[in-house]
């Protein structure tokens, strides 16, 4: 008996520890921020690694609307969107009012249907053109304990939202701002970017500057060196020419050296007459 009793105390102590556990590890669901209450059956991770969760309580936390329909085994998930710039054709004639997205029990495609409607009609007129995606997943949706699951990375980002996985807090979040924030911070980058290519402009002009600087005052050196070689070469004409003149006076006859007392003409013929 007391073997009995240990044995029951045992397995409903490790019981208590595995649900302990389980609950710890639970994922979390989060949408813009805010944490998504599922009340009577709760998300969980597939052999695929990929979060799957009930239909009806995604739905609502991202405002679409969700069918299901036995005969086919589909889940069906819409979208409506009023009338936007940001919504319209290439051509302004139409805009795109209703998504909608389609997932088969067992099927790892899922078909994502954008509607468009003529400008000025509501998304209740019937479309003027749809055109459809196939998705390709590594899972598929699946029916538990008899209800419904669908992988939410991809329900989510048919949808236009940035599906992340927090570890620490095992949540899976999903935001539609993310996007904006990546371009933000991309911006951000081009402009450091820009701002760099720019510093590094401004640095090869000052180098280019200096560089002309430098060579600027060579060409000044040359040309004083230059004007000094003209000088001394006008000096050393002058010397030369100064020289030639001293020679010249030196290789003057001797009577234009002769004191006019002597009779300069009588002396000249006598020199002659030597030659």
């Amino acid at each position: 008996m007391k073997k009995l009793l240990g044995s029951v105390i045992v397995a409903t102590m490790a019981l208590s520890m595995l649900t302990g556990t389980a609950m710890a590890g639970a994922v979390k669901i989060a949408v813009d921020k805010k944490a998504v209450a599922f009340t009577d059956a709760q998300p969980f991770v597939d052999t695929n690694s990929r979060t799957l969760v009930p239909l009806r309580a995604i739905g609502e936390a991202m405002d679409v609307t969700v069918d299901w329909n036995e005969e086919t085994k589909t889940a069906t998930f819409t979208s409506l969107y009023a009338e936007s710039e940001e919504g319209l054709s290439e051509d302004k004639a139409s805009y795109l009012g209703k998504v909608t997205v389609d997932f088969v029990v067992g099927s790892e495609k899922a078909k994502v249907t954008y509607s468009y409607f003529k400008v000025g009609t509501t998304s209740d007129s019937e479309a003027v053109q749809a055109v459809e995606d196939e998705v390709t997943m590594d899972t598929a949706a699946v029916v538990k304990d008899g209800r419904t699951y669908a992988p939410v990375k991809y329900l989510a980002e048919a949808f236009g939202y940035v599906v992340t996985w927090d570890a620490e807090t095992s949540t899976v979040k999903i935001d539609a701002e993310v996007e904006e924030t990546a371009k933000d911070e991309a911006k951000t980058d081009e402009t450091k970017t820009d701002e760099t290519k720019t510093d590094e402009a401004k640095t090869d002009e000052a180098k280019t500057d200096e560089t002309k600087t430098d060579e600027a005052k060579t060409d000044e050196t040359k040309t004083d060196e230059a004007k000094t070689d003209e000088t001394k070469t006008d000096e050393a004409k002058t010397d030369e020419t100064k020289t030639d003149e001293t020679k010249k006076e030196e290789a003057k006859p001797a009577y234009e050296n002769v004191p006019d007392n002597q009779g300069a003409p009588e002396y000249k013929d006598f020199v002659d007459k030597l030659k």
